[in-house]
């Protein structure tokens, strides 16, 4: 049973099937030449490949050669070939990893720049695997990477493959490499170069031009994610349109240069600082956090998080995100997340436990009404015609102590969180809040909404379901705590209140 699908390299396909102490497979060449092949399943890999090599004709010694398994992308070793090989799986037999990690290094040492393309390439499909990331950087591959990177002009029609190439192979080998080597390998000119590309006018220019071609799919109907399938044809005609546009590669070399910095920003003591004089601002990032690419917004969101965990002004730098529209951007971005970009939603997740943290202060100080702040919050609560059916302002808001208003802010967690929550409710709905507070009087004693007592055990339920102050992994949203308020506190039937709350946090953990 022979593979017609083999992959058109000097590689010979092992089809396997395990039948007890053998396996019983076919090798398939590239010449279309084939044999049934069967060996016991204690014979040593490097018998496997001598034997595929004299059966085939092939050059070389065993050790130039080696099995990869295309699944899991791994090489099979003596270590794990009984579980890879005894599994049935699709193998193919090509060169070794460092034999081709030395291919790789001869020619980005040796070749000019328009011949390095097709080998930058390959660097990319083989950093993939461990084995090759190491032995690439252990043969010094990542100097010549990084030579590249500096001596390619920015946005060159004809170099900017290579520099999107090159970039890419960096942080692949990086992620095997580990964290450490960025101190030794980065310096400032290459973080120069990376905020220049990020920061040019043809950078902006393509992420609006892409936003524009995205646009135009949608006015023209051809847009509809109604299916999974029309979802992916849809993403399949918008790639299509940018590369009519001819922007692609450009987007390609934006995409992995945002990844690049987020790994600097991240891993390097100095690299944050060295971004920030360089002069990257939060708006060159935050235009690429969009629909209209969603590999780039992936990458522009994982830097804006890197930078937001270096911020020693988290709440300005957060403000200043809230004036560029990064929540609608966002809101715009999970709307067209498709499964081949799910990925995102660790990044958005990120960003959801840098917002929450914002609030963790307030969440361990108590109100004090001596406070000028603190009192003109509980201000904003008062309505005033209350006091025609109360003898204060403050009777029937579900005080307490009217007289004591503090007294249901002293418990922490929540404390004065609970005070922000009412007031920015009151703030956006201030007529709301007048027309719950003042309709719910109306019914009767027993079903009356105590609406501050209520606020303080809805805003601590959120403070433990939210997880503030624990670790990323365990956030989500911020917007959750203010939505799930707000709608909480516009329903009538506080039992509705409730029940919304429960629903959406047991849906939500």
């Amino acid at each position: 049973c022979w593979n017609s699908r083999a992959p058109h390299s000097n590689k010979a396909v092992v089809s396997t099937q395990s039948t007890g102490m053998s396996v019983k497979g076919a090798i398939l060449l590239k010449n279309g030449q084939g044999d049934n092949w069967e060996f016991y399943t204690h014979v040593t890999l490097r018998e496997i490949i001598s034997d595929a090599l004299v059966k085939f004709d092939l050059s070389g010694s065993t050790e130039d050669w080696a099995l990869f398994i295309g699944k899991t992308k791994h090489f099979v070793t003596e270590q794990n070939r009984h579980e890879e090989i005894v599994s049935g799986v699709m193998v193919t037999l090509q060169r070794a990893p460092e034999k081709l990690a030395d291919d790789s290094v001869m020619v980005l040492s040796s070749k000019p720049d328009h011949e390095i393309a097709v080998e930058l390439e390959n660097v990319v499909k083989y950093a993939e695997e461990c084995t090759y990331a190491n032995y690439f950087y252990q043969k010094r591959g990542l100097d010549y990477l990084l030579d590249i990177i500096k001596r390619t002009p920015v946005y060159s029609a004809m170099d900017c493959s290579n520099l999107s190439f090159s970039l890419q192979a960096l942080y692949q080998v990086m992620d095997f490499i580990g964290s450490d080597v960025w101190e030794v390998i980065i310096d400032n000119t290459i973080i120069k170069k990376l905020v220049e590309i990020i920061r040019s006018p043809k950078a902006s220019g393509i992420s609006q031009l892409c936003r524009a071609v995205r646009t135009s799919t949608v006015s023209s109907g051809i847009t509809s994610t109604l299916t999974r399938n029309s979802s992916i044809r849809d993403s399949d005609y918008h790639d299509k349109l940018l590369r009519k546009g001819g922007i692609e590669e450009e987007m390609s070399l934006a995409q992995h240069t945002l990844a690049v910095l987020d790994s600097i920003v991240r891993y390097l003591d100095s690299g944050f600082a060295a971004v920030s004089e360089m002069g990257l601002q939060p708006a060159d990032i935050t235009v690429f956090i969009s629909d209209a690419n969603l590999d780039c917004a992936q990458y522009a969101l994982a830097l804006i998080n890197a930078i937001f965990s270096k911020q020693e002004k988290k709440q300005s730098f957060y403000h200043k995100l809230l004036e560029l529209n990064i929540r609608v951007n966002l809101e715009r971005v999970v709307r067209a997340v498709t499964p081949s970009h799910m990925d995102i939603g660790s990044h958005i997740t990120e960003f959801q436990h840098h917002m929450l943290s914002l609030h963790l202060p307030a969440s361990f100080t108590t109100v004090d009404i001596t406070d000028e702040s603190h009192a003109a919050m509980l201000d904003n609560i008062r309505i005033e015609t209350l006091a025609d059916q109360f003898s204060t302002p403050w009777d029937g808001l579900g005080f307490t102590d009217p007289e004591n208003r503090q007294l249901d802010f002293q418990t922490c967690p929540p404390g004065l969180l609970v005070l922000h929550c009412i007031n920015y409710f009151v703030q956006k709905h201030k007529a709301k809040h007048r027309e719950i507070i003042l309709e719910q009087l109306r019914w009767e004693p027993e079903r009356r909404f105590p609406f501050v007592r209520a606020s303080v055990a809805i805003t601590e339920i959120l403070y433990y379901y939210l997880k503030i102050g624990k670790d990323c992994k365990s956030h989500q949203m911020l917007a959750h705590m203010y939505i799930l308020v707000k709608v909480s506190f516009c329903q009538a039937n506080p039992n509705q209140s409730i029940s919304t709350i429960c629903s959406a946090c047991k849906r939500q953990f």
